[in-house]
């Protein structure tokens, strides 16, 4: 019993001794870093940086998976010209504007999302919105592939587009003192800023009988086609004879 007594009590000792080892050389180790000066703020700095390069490495990925996806690309492409159509159709306030304007690469058409569900051009009747939304969607597209540097010609051209505002009698529309000229000049002015927002890389021909008096508009006015001044000139004609 007394022999068992003492080898419990050296192995207690023998413990105590080897956790007091054990302390000492985490002691040291600490106290030699500490010594030898970490830069927490340089480590840090470091690490930060490695974080930016990671998100930068993550978005080029994203992007090239999005380019090698063409159903991604397509619905980024179609979300991006239905909000540049749904701020135009705002300006020359047509009816369903005030909801979103969509533009539908299946069926071709353009759309409305109302609360009460999708309404489709067919269905928005009156001629001002029929001409309004194809303008709207003719300009919006143009200002896509113009932005995104696409292989499309430069220019496009509407045949009077504000038939909608005068009535089929009136010859030359600059006389009727009937017809929404405030509409009109919408038209015309929604014309005038897409041509500028994109800095002269479109170009816009219009072929038509309104003649607004603004300044701006007269100095883009190439040919005055009344009083006798055809289209095409009389001496083309003769040459067919």
């Amino acid at each position: 019993m007394e022999l068992d007594a003492v080898a419990q009590q050296e192995a207690a000792v023998a413990a105590g001794r080897d956790r007091r080892e054990r302390i000492a050389f985490l002691q040291g180790r600490v106290s030699q870093e500490l010594e030898r000066g970490v830069d927490v703020a340089s480590n840090l700095a470091e690490l930060r940086n490695a974080e930016r390069r990671y998100h930068g490495q993550l978005a080029r990925l994203e992007d090239i998976s999005e380019r090698d996806d063409p159903g991604a690309a397509l619905r980024a492409a179609i979300d991006s010209i239905s909000e540049v159509m749904t701020d135009y159709a705002r300006y020359l306030q047509l009816e369903g504007s005030e909801h979103y304007v969509r533009l539908d690469p299946v069926e071709l058409t353009v759309a409305v999302q109302r609360p009460g569900g999708r309404v489709p051009l067919g269905r928005m009747g009156s001629t001002e919105n029929w001409v309004g939304y194809h303008m709207v969607t003719h300009l919006a597209l143009h200002h896509w592939f113009t932005t995104n540097h696409r292989p499309v010609p430069r220019f496009v051209i509407f045949d009077q587009p504000t038939q909608a505002f005068f009535p089929e009698e009136v010859v030359d529309a600059a006389d009727d003192e009937n017809a929404d000229w405030e509409a009109v000049r919408r038209q015309f002015t929604l014309m005038r800023d897409v041509v500028s927002t994109l800095t002269g890389e479109l170009q816009v021909i219009v072929c038509d009988h309104a003649n607004l008096a603004d300044d701006w508009f007269q100095s883009a006015v190439i040919g005055n086609w009344r009083n006798g001044v055809a289209f095409i000139p009389s001496d083309w004609l003769l040459l067919l004879q």
